[in-house]
């Protein structure tokens, strides 16, 4: 079964999970009534918030100082691995560092939220403003 979102709501007082697409509500009517189900709960990410970053990104790129130019990607990579969000490889001739993925699949909202700092934190450096002011203009641009 693919992934399906639900949504938590009151009917006759008494709080429920009811569909909220049309692949959840095709699937809870192939379930037979008393049926028992597993379901492995986890809230979605803040769509919001992860159009924030990627506005924080191209504000950095768009504002990258020094000669040598940057992409979303890369900012994104050095990001990721600054704050540890990779995965270690030992080889014979050192560590590699690869970023892991921050997809809406890999890092909920929790997970989501000290890395959005972590990269607020690491831009605005890199560029010399505050980070509150970065913030307000990611929130412009969002």
């Amino acid at each position: 079964m693919s992934k399906t979102l639900w949504k938590k709501t009151l009917i006759h007082g008494t709080e429920c999970l009811v569909p909220d697409c049309p692949d959840a509500l095709n699937w809870l009517g192939k379930t037979k009534l008393n049926q028992g189900v597993m379901i492995e709960p986890r809230r979605p990410r803040n769509l919001q918030h992860h159009k924030k970053l990627f506005a924080l990104l191209k504000i950095a790129v768009d504002n990258w100082p020094g000669d040598e130019p940057t992409t979303i990607e890369g900012l994104l990579g050095a990001i990721k691995i600054s704050g540890g969000h990779c995965d270690v490889v030992q080889t014979k001739k050192g560590a590699w560092k690869i970023p892991k993925s921050i997809n809406f699949e890999s890092m909920d909202q929790k997970e989501f939220e000290p890395f959005y700092g972590h990269a607020i934190l690491v831009i605005s450096r890199v560029l010399g403003v505050a980070p509150e002011d970065l913030e307000r203009e990611a929130n412009y641009f969002n």
